[in-house]
């Protein structure tokens, strides 16, 4: 605990060192929201400028146990998209935090309005671990009811949003109201920098505790009109887990209070507007019970599993379709850009814990150059064997965790391919064809008897054995 205290005093020091204690955290409003398996947390701040030197940047903190479990952060400025990078720690300074540029400088005096959005996965615990399969899901949320700032803060507000109202417990800090599912904490005045004030909020939430283990994306790109996209999806509901047996009785009279169901019969995934050819298939094979709703804009896959999800239980299913490659692929001569998503929706909220994506391109592709749209881990390239393939279709491998669906962006693959390779294959298979016919003409022109000549001097014996008996 001491040792937290001189760290915590030692980057407060740092801070004045760079010139930063000069802001001013003025009015601090935040929403944390655990209605689902996620927590995010929404932070409207209004920073001044206090001190004699104009400000170009702030610096956001998040609590060293939070850090591990962060999936997302994004900042704007009035709709304006602000630049977030992280500052790696180093020895003196043993705690990671983002820096934050300013859409302007900040003049001495003049405020700003910031708008910081976090997402942290795998936070929320099941409490009790275990349930029978009546009983509706119970978690715990601890965080921290204070913004965590190198900042002073003046005012600060924290409302969390819950999956209902229904409370076994939470955190009672004056001032602290409860309104249907929100807990509004605060507003609290004068907080020191990096304080911390933890709160526990025990409350039903049978929202959907599943989480992707693992996500495989494959994207397979024809220059014959057609993109395959392929994933591979292996869920884990990570709620509370099923105690005793299943019933099926039992089952059919929760499904008329779903309210109170943990369990995860089924989902909706988003395809584009434009895919066809929808397939759906687990490990015994094709599964009939989905279907489609086509609207304008997007198509909605309702996914039906062959058993609902309890807590614990895992399942593995293959969802695949084409698109038109005119929706995707660009060309300007030999030069092609594929823009694609590096991933797409899966279900609301939805946590993918390890995403794989390939992007499979056409043979013969050179000078390939893979942009993600976030920091991703590049795999070695390696090569993809079909029909008619003689030195195989380069293959991109990028992969990353623990991602949720702010991460649904898209990705660009460009490369170069020369137009008269389009015509290998046809040229391969004429001649396969024809050398198919030519075959086929020799092999009928071969006489395969066994001894031809024993052949001919039978023939002979039989037309003198003929002749001799029409003499007589």
């Amino acid at each position: 605990m001491l040792a937290t205290f001189i760290l915590i005093h030692l980057f407060a020091l740092i801070y004045i060192a760079r010139g930063q204690s000069v802001l001013i955290n003025e009015d601090v409003k935040r929403t944390v929201d655990i209605s689902s398996q996620i927590v995010d947390i929404k932070h409207d701040i209004i920073i001044f400028n206090d001190g004699n030197l104009p400000i170009k940047k702030f610096y956001f903190h998040i609590e060293k146990k939070m850090v591990s479990y962060l999936s997302y952060i994004d900042a704007n400025s009035g709709g304006h998209k602000l630049q977030v990078k992280k500052v790696k720690k180093n020895k003196l300074e043993d705690i990671e935090y983002w820096e934050i540029k300013l859409k302007s400088v900040l003049k001495i005096g003049q405020r700003a309005n910031v708008q910081v959005i976090t997402d942290f996965t795998q936070v929320l615990i099941p409490y009790p671990t275990h349930i029978i399969q009546s009983e509706s899901q119970l978690v715990k949320y601890i965080g921290n009811s204070y913004f965590y700032s190198p900042y002073f803060t003046k005012v600060q507000t924290t409302s969390i949003v819950c999956y209902s109202d229904k409370f076994e417990s939470f955190t009672i800090l004056e001032p602290v109201s409860v309104q249907n599912n929100v807990i509004t904490y605060g507003p609290y005045e004068n907080i020191s920098p990096f304080s911390i004030q933890n709160l526990t909020i025990h409350y039903l939430n049978n929202g959907h505790f599943i989480v992707i283990t693992n996500l495989e994306r494959t994207i397979e790109v024809s220059h014959w009109g057609n993109i395959a996209v392929e994933e591979i999806v292996e869920l884990h509901h990570t709620g509370a887990l099923l105690k005793g047996s299943f019933s099926r009785i039992a089952y059919n009279q929760i499904l008329r209070k779903p309210e109170s169901d943990s369990s995860i019969p089924s989902y909706i995934t988003i395809l584009p507007a434009s895919a066809k050819d929808i397939y759906y298939r687990d490990e015994i094979g094709n599964v009939s019970s989905s279907h489609v709703r086509i609207f304008n804009d997007r198509i909605h896959l309702h996914l039906k599993f062959r058993f609902p999800l309890y807590g614990g239980w895992k399942i593995r299913y293959t969802v695949g379709y084409n698109v038109p490659s005119f929706e995707y692929l660009y060309s300007n001569g030999y030069d092609y850009s594929l823009r694609m998503r590096i991933m797409d929706h899966v279900y609301d909220f939805m946590v993918v814990e390890e995403l794989v994506t390939k992007v499979i391109l056409p043979e013969h592709s050179g000078d390939i150059w893979l942009h993600p749209p976030f920091s991703m881990v590049h795999l070695p390239e390696t090569k993809h064997f079909t029909y008619l393939d003689v030195v195989g279709r380069p293959v991109l491998t990028v992969a990353k965790n623990n991602l949720v669906e702010f991460h649904i962006q898209d990705f660009e693959v460009q490369y170069t391919f020369p137009k008269y390779m389009l015509l290998m294959e046809p040229l391969l298979l004429i001649v396969a064809i024809f050398i198919v016919l030519v075959m086929i003409v020799i092999i009928n022109r071969i006489d395969f008897s066994i001894d031809r000549d024993h052949q001919q001097k039978k023939l002979k014996r039989k037309a003198f054995v003929s002749r001799h008996f029409k003499n007589k």
